[in-house]
């Protein structure tokens, strides 16, 4: 049993420790619940694969990630007096499925205002179900002090997919900034010279790898 820690604006889990349970000195006959406590060890401990856990990892290399990830609709607006993006993740169309199980994934959107390489802000929508997912969760940011154009900022939009009683894992992800591919910076554009109109594009997710 190992206990993992995530940061939340990378999304990267640390291990912070495990600990082996000694199966072999339990009475698994008895209808009593069974307590165990241990500290738990900084040192990974290797083991043998067994056949079953070689079979698992088998069938999930096998189901990697699908090459369509699908697309997310999302508007934007500069507030000019106020000096904030006002930002809404409107929907998402034909969302990519990470594995096989059966019945219809939660999906969730982590939004993160980045400086250069520095998260100055972060939001997060509510769970909504299905591939076709719909959320209209707005969201507003406050911008730091200088004119917008020139400022390096983005807007990452990070794509959970989960399930009840599994761990979240990332689909994929949007970008809009002066990072971004060109479709993100265009979108960026437009908001910063339309001032109070706001601005919606599709953008398509693309791979956690990138």
């Amino acid at each position: 049993m190992a206990v993992f820690s995530k940061d939340f604006p990378s999304l990267r889990a640390s291990c912070l420790g495990e600990m082996l349970f000694p199966c072999g000195q339990v009475e698994w006959g008895t209808d009593q619940p069974t307590s165990y406590s241990q500290e738990l060890s900084s040192t990974k401990t290797k083991l043998k694969k067994s056949q079953s856990t070689q079979d698992v990892e088998s069938r999930s290399s096998s189901i990697s990630i699908p090459k369509a990830l699908g697309q997310l609709f999302i508007l934007l607006q500069y507030q000019t007096l106020a000096h904030r993006i006002k930002v809404m993740v409107r929907k998402a169309e034909n969302l990519g499925k990470l594995n096989r199980m059966p019945g219809t994934p939660d999906h969730y959107v982590l939004i993160t205002l980045r400086q250069g390489g520095s998260v100055i802000g972060s939001k997060e929508t509510k769970a909504a179900s299905g591939y076709n997912a719909v959320w209209n969760a707005p969201f507003l940011f406050d911008m730091p002090p200088g004119e917008i154009h020139e400022l390096p900022l983005s807007l990452e939009f990070i794509i959970m997919q989960g399930r009840i009683y599994t761990r979240s894992r990332v689909l994929g992800r949007v970008l809009i900034g002066c990072d971004a591919l060109e479709e993100g910076q265009v979108h960026w554009k437009d908001m910063c010279n339309r001032g109070q109109v706001e601005t919606a594009r599709w953008h398509t997710i693309q791979p956690d790898s990138l």
